[in-house]
């Protein structure tokens, strides 16, 4: 009787933690995406303010703000 209670608990608690698990994994995933993109976004922006530095301080400081927006994303998304 023993036996069959501690199997029947297996099986009760064998899908839970595969769904916790594919969850887990599934969040991992997201997390090195959004790293990615951000530092993809990250990039962009530089290289567009290096050729942006002398026409416009408008757009300057808008790609200041997209970097720091990016890099707030990102820092948010390791926690």
């Amino acid at each position: 009787m023993e036996t069959l209670i501690k199997l029947g608990s297996v099986l009760l608690l064998a899908p839970i933690a595969y769904f916790i698990s594919k969850e887990f994994e599934r969040r991992q995933l997201f997390g090195r995406k959004l790293e990615a993109k951000t530092n993809e976004i990250i990039q962009e922006a530089i290289l567009l303010k290096e050729d942006v530095i002398s026409s416009n301080p408008d757009e300057e400081e808008a790609l200041d703000e997209i970097i720091e927006e990016a890099q707030s994303l990102k820092e948010d998304a390791k926690e």
